[in-house]
């Protein structure tokens, strides 16, 4: 939440969101955290590990 814009969070315009669990990863483990829009993924090994979406 902390790279969502403020103005989203301070003007409660989020109305909901989704997070995906789809693997575990090590606390050694090197990820890859990405942004598009209002969707965040986490990769480790080239595969999502980790998913978030907002819808506004």
């Amino acid at each position: 939440m902390d790279a969502l814009e403020a103005e989203l969070v301070l003007k409660q315009q989020i109305k909901t969101f989704e997070m995906n669990y789809l693997k575990e990863v090590s606390l050694s483990a090197a990820i890859t955290i990405s942004k598009n829009d209002t969707i965040f993924t986490i990769d480790s090994n080239g595969k999502t590990c980790f998913l978030l979406a907002f819808e506004l």
